[in-house]
């Protein structure tokens, strides 16, 4: 009797001390080193989304709302069009429409530091932000589109970043009419019930109650996670089964299939060759939108910080198809290093640009496009 009270006991105990050292351990990682639990990632980003007939998501008009990146907070403000900023009405002089993604759209900074409020200021003109962030080229060509008749522009700046550009295609669907004309893209993102963006593809543990919201789960799984792809990996390399590839923060997800020298050169297996496929179409898409509205297209290309480096190649597959088709073309890769500026003071830690950055880009297309 006596040998089964003290089993319990120890039994009890033991429990006692693993819940103690569990909740000992949230709360380090919770004050100390946070992880990607659901509220954190709430609290970094932007509740402002809504599903999309023709786009995979969009801005939810008078929407606005704070997001965290680098340790910044930066403010949002979404107008009655969907779109960042104040609202556009008939204002007299040119219009400037800006299509692209996070870039563009001014991730990181405050409005009036993005690469629109930066651009606006040195030209004089009314320039329209409709840049999205996670768009790719078929998404903000359906972007464009449906603004050109609302914002009526003079001109459009396309921001291109090609560093996952050809990604972005690689996981879109199209919905295509009998004329083989683009009428929707969809992709594995989707909006939840509060407004936030959401992936398909993301870990279980994101959608298991309570778990989503432990740190100490978040460290576990991650962890777990992280050690089965480098031993997975390791082990494809010795039966060579993948072969191995280069790698870099922004082209992760080449390594699902295919090589990142299709960016570059024609070296694909069939998803990114499809990818690339599919930005020759979008750029012949862009060139009937110039041509149907009688607008200039003029394309930016941002070079990453890999790119920038030496690490990868400047000119890729969109530089090749911006000549193609004839559009003017402004590579801002050796216009930022003949800045002066270093180039961890173009970029912030998430890789989108800085303040100095975006006054840095606006003054190159000023100087590229609309100097007369």
């Amino acid at each position: 009797m006596l040998k089964a009270y003290y089993s319990k006991y120890k039994l009890v105990a033991a429990i006692c001390s693993l819940i103690i050292s569990l909740s000992v351990g949230e709360l380090f990682l919770r004050t100390w080193v946070p992880q990607r639990t659901i509220p954190q990632l709430k609290k970094q980003q932007l509740a402002c989304y809504q599903p999309s007939r023709d786009l995979p998501y969009e801005l939810k008009p008078f929407c606005q709302g704070e997001y965290l990146t680098g340790g910044i907070d930066s403010h949002v403000r979404i107008n009655s069009i969907g779109i960042r900023g104040d609202e556009t009405g008939q204002e007299s002089g040119k219009r400037i429409l800006l299509i692209g993604d996070s870039f563009t759209f001014g991730y990181g900074v405050e409005e009036d530091q993005n690469i629109g409020s930066r651009l606006a200021d040195l030209t004089g003109q009314v320039v329209i932000n409709g840049g999205v962030w996670g768009f790719g080229p078929d998404a903000e060509f359906l972007m464009a589109k449906r603004l050109i008749p609302e914002v009526k522009p003079d001109a459009i700046v396309l921001l291109l970043f090609p560093a996952n550009d050809l990604r972005d295609m690689a996981e879109t669907d199209w919905t295509v009419d009998q004329n083989e004309r683009l009428i929707r893209v969809t992709n594995d993102k989707f909006v939840d019930s509060e407004g936030f963006l959401r992936r398909d593809a993301v870990s279980i543990r994101y959608y298991i109650p309570i778990i989503n919201q432990s740190h100490l789960a978040a460290l576990v799984i991650d962890g777990a996670e992280k050690g089965f792809s480098v031993l997975r990996d390791w082990v494809f390399r010795i039966l060579g089964v993948v072969v191995t590839h280069k790698e870099g923060p922004e082209i992760k997800g080449f390594d699902n299939g295919g090589d990142i020298d299709c960016l570059y050169d024609n070296k694909c297996n069939w998803l990114w060759l499809e990818a690339r496929n599919k930005a020759e179409n979008i750029f012949t898409r862009f060139y009937d939108l110039s041509q149907q509205y009688a607008l200039p297209i003029f394309v930016v290309i941002i070079p990453s910080e890999d790119q920038l480096s030496g690490v990868y190649p400047k000119v890729t597959i969109f530089h090749k198809l911006s000549e193609k088709i004839g559009f003017p073309l402004l590579d801002l890769a050796d216009c930022l290093e003949a800045s002066g500026y270093p180039i961890s003071g173009l970029y912030l830690k998430d890789g989108h640009w800085s303040p100095i950055g975006n006054q840095v880009v606006a003054g190159e297309i000023l100087k590229r496009f609309f100097r007369n």
